[in-house]
Order: C-alpha cells, then structure tokens, then sequence
C-alpha cells in the first residue's frame, strides 16, 4: 500500500483490509461501535449468582461479525476471563467433546453458514452447553425459517444487531478513521476521496461496510497507479468496473438482460419479462438466484416495479454499458 509517487500517503497497515480484523489487528483496524461494545461488555460484567448469557451477534455478510467477536475477546481478556475462539460449530462440536475445564467465554463463528436443520441442532446444544460453562457468543445471520428463528428466540438470551446498512457519513467516518490509524508516523492525513467519488462507493455497496471498502479500495489503487493523490469520481467509476467486470463474469444473457433494462427506470414486471423474452416465473428466478444484491423491487398498486443497482449511480446506465463490453456483450445482444 506505500505506493510509488511521494504525493501519496503511505501507510504502515492496509487500511482498506476485507476480512476479520483479529486481536493483533483491533487497535489499528477496529473503529469504534460504542452502543453494541457497551452492550457486549455489560454481558460479560454480570455477576449474577448461577448464571448464564448466551449472546448471538446478528448481521448480513460483511457487516462486521467475525470482527466484533474478536473485539469480544479483548475486552474479555481484559476483564480476566478464561476464553475460547472457535472458528465454526463443527470445531466447537468437537473441543466441547474433549475439554473438560471449565471456559467461562465461549465465541462461535460462522453459525450463519450453517443449514436450519444445522441451526436447529446448534442452538439446543448451546443452552445445555452454557448452563455449564457461562457466557456463550456467537454470530449468525438476520434472516431463519420461522421454526428456527423461534428456537434461537428461545435459546438467547441477548442479542447484538449490527446494521445492515450503514449511512454515508457512518461509512466515510470508517474509512477516514481506518486510514488515520494505519498512516505512516511521518505522514500528514488529508482524507484523498472527494464527496461524489464517496457518494458513488456508497450507492454500489448498498451501505454494505465490506463492499464499501472493496470499492474504495479498488479507486484507490487505480488512482496509485497514476500517480494521483485524489479519488475522484472517475476513479471510483473504474473501481466500480474493475470489481463488476469480475462479479457479473458468471452471469449469463438473460441476467444482462434483466439488468440491462431495469438500469433505465422503474419497469413493471411482467413488462420487463417480455422486454427479456421470459415469463414472469423466470424472470424471478433470475433476480432470486444471482441478481438479487443489484436488484431491488416495490409494489405500486396491482405492479410490482423492478429497478437496478446501477440506476442510482450518476452514469449508472454508461458504467453498466461498459461493464458488459468488457465481458463481450454489447447492446446489440440485449436489445436484438
């Protein structure tokens, strides 16, 4: 991440990191969430005689889970517990099977990978498994079967929500916290992403703090590589292409075609099923199957109308029609 131009700050850690920010990682890469942090240390103080918590931090995908459990970790270190980080079930299965000391934390990742049926079997061990052992974290996903999501009603005891969206200012804030804490000694800090380039990241990763990352990044790294030490709006479009190019690479006509046309406007359903050349059933398994983070649908009346990601983003109906050039598809094979 030093990059080659001596216009361009440097850091000593990637600020931009996709994945779980571990221990060795919280105090440069975790930015604050006061209200949730609070809540989780509140969990670990109770001193209530003959107790047990059992807490599950609910979030989509890349919202933060595996980070805010290892954050759990710290604090509960701190506070000196004895604690345990299992990576799944299958490997928390296993060392409750073999450990007889008592782990008075006990942190699980990854719940929500698992089927129902799988959830179903977890929760019901956990709640035999925590009457023993104390205080038990894990992390799963917002959405279960409704026979399942009343199980895990019955089994928590406390629940930790992270935000499924997070506003512009919370993802900027991230972002320029982050790069403050990972910049060089030497280096002065001045935030490198003007407002529209911000804006542009915001709209495509839906608020998402991952793909909001990915895609700043991805600008970032252009704008390196020509020697810039600002991300406009242009760079942010060619991170934007570069990632869309890679993610849209598995789709197949139908789906550009869908796409295509719910880029230009608000299109009725069966409407834009015809423009496709499908029934209204096929079009649904498309959006279901591989379109559904870029598509979004409302009720107007007796019509549901569909629109794409893309038609929010300033030059949203350009940055697809380049997208789909890249993988050799031009207009002329949607339209006919």
């Amino acid at each position: 991440m030093n990059g080659n131009n001596k216009n361009i700050m440097k850091f000593t850690t990637d600020p931009f990191y996709l994945y779980p920010v571990r221990e060795n990682m919280i105090d440069t890469l975790f930015v604050d969430r006061d209200e949730e942090i609070n809540l989780a240390r509140g969990i670990l103080g109770i001193n209530f005689e003959n107790t047990f918590e059992v807490c599950a931090v609910i979030g989509g995908i890349g919202v933060g889970k595996s980070s805010f459990l290892y954050y759990v970790i710290k604090i509960a270190k701190e506070m000196g517990y004895k604690v345990k980080f299992y990576s799944n079930p299958d490997e928390f299965y296993s060392a409750s099977k073999k450990n007889k000391k008592i782990i008075e934390i006990n942190l699980i990742d990854d719940v929500g990978k698992i089927s129902e049926d799988e959830a179903c079997k977890f929760y019901t061990f956990i709640e035999k498994y925590a009457e023993k052992q104390g205080i038990i974290f894990f992390s799963d996903i917002y959405k279960r079967d409704k026979k399942t999501l009343e199980l895990r009603k019955f089994t928590v005891s406390q629940n930790i929500t992270l935000p499924q969206g997070l506003s512009k200012e919370r993802l900027k804030y991230f972002l320029e916290e982050r790069m403050k804490k990972c910049l060089s000694p030497d280096e002065k800090f001045k935030f490198p992403f003007d407002e529209d380039a911000i804006e542009m990241a915001n709209i495509r990763s839906t608020g998402n703090l991952r793909n909001f990352f990915n895609y700043t990044k991805n600008s970032w790294v252009i704008a390196t590589g020509g020697s810039k030490n600002k991300i406009s709006k242009k760079e942010m479009e060619f991170g934007i292409i570069a990632i869309d190019r890679a993610l849209l690479g598995s789709f197949d006509l139908i789906d550009y075609k869908i796409l295509w046309y719910s880029t230009q406007g608000e299109i009725n359903k069966s409407f834009l099923a015809h423009q496709c050349g499908i029934d209204s059933k096929t079009l649904e398994n498309h959006i279901e199957d591989r379109l559904f983070e870029l598509i979004s649908q409302k009720r107007s009346g007796k019509d549901i109308l569909i629109t794409s990601i893309y038609r929010y983003i300033e030059g949203g109906q350009e940055i697809l029609d380049k997208i789909l050039k890249g993988l050799g598809i031009h207009k002329v094979d949607l339209t006919g």
